[in-house]
């Protein structure tokens, strides 16, 4: 609870099944609406009610336009918001014959055509061209809203740690991550990534910098051409654009 959303999921989920039923048999309508109004209140139970979404999909087939009317009625009567999907099973509308591809591929008899016509990511407007004839074009905005709601909820949550490395600073370590950049010869001009690792939250970046410029001002001549600080500026690119997209402090390598 409160950790998941749930849906009714698509006309093979059991509100569907239930209320093809109806269809079937009009005697058992009474029955089987009140079989409907427990269940809701079961699963609303488990996830919450406002976890808890009637799902309706596009189709022109004559069995989700009947259960989908249903679900507009429900959805009414429970105060539940109702949201549309696609089931999506591929991409793209013509990527269809692929799918069918798949489908046929595999052992068993299964319906392949009219079912996953429409079992794509669709654009608002070609959900439209399907459900306004007979839900109405404010009722169709209104699911495509209720929709938004459910990604707008949704919060990052992710079981992998970020990788750490081992970094133990030293005594001289702690204290350069507390000493000030000097730059000794006042005509060096340092590329701004440079700056970047000075100014770092991360003090292994700070202490690497300090060490690089160490060794540099130990051969100034050696080191500060333009060539090896073309050289610098990119390795130092390399080390901080790593560092951001995978999360780990890569500057903690090369100090071990």
């Amino acid at each position: 609870r409160d950790h998941l959303i749930a849906s009714t999921a698509c006309i093979g989920g059991y509100m569907g099944r239930q209320l093809l039923k109806i269809r079937d048999n009009l005697d058992c309508q009474e029955e089987i609406i009140g079989k409907l109004t427990q269940w809701i209140q079961y699963i609303q139970s488990i996830f919450g009610p406002e976890n808890f979404f009637i799902e309706l999909q596009p189709s022109n087939h004559k069995d989700q336009l009947y259960v989908n009317e249903w679900l507009i009625k429900l959805a009414k009567k429970h105060n539940i918001p109702a949201i549309v999907t696609t089931d999506a099973h591929y991409l793209k509308q013509e990527d269809r014959h692929i799918h069918k591809i798949y489908l046929n591929s595999k052992d068993g008899d299964r319906e392949v055509d009219e079912f996953y016509a429409t079992t794509y990511v669709m654009s608002a407007a070609e959900i439209h061209s399907y459900m306004d004839m007979y839900l109405g074009e404010d009722i169709v905005n209104q699911l495509l809203t209720n929709t938004s709601l459910i990604g707008d909820s949704i919060e990052q949550y992710d079981l992998r740690k970020p990788f750490k490395l081992p970094y133990l600073p030293d005594a001289e370590d702690i204290k350069l991550a507390k000493q000030p950049f000097s730059l000794n010869n006042s005509n060096l001009q340092l590329a701004p990534i440079w700056y970047k690792f000075m100014t770092s939250s991360e003090d292994s970046d700070k202490v690497f910098i300090h060490r690089i410029l160490k060794k540099c001002y130990s051969n100034p001549n050696h080191f500060f051409t333009q060539q090896r600080l073309d050289r610098m500026q990119v390795e130092l690119e390399t080390i901080w654009n790593a560092s951001q997209k995978q999360n780990i402090v890569w500057s903690k390598y090369f100090l071990q």
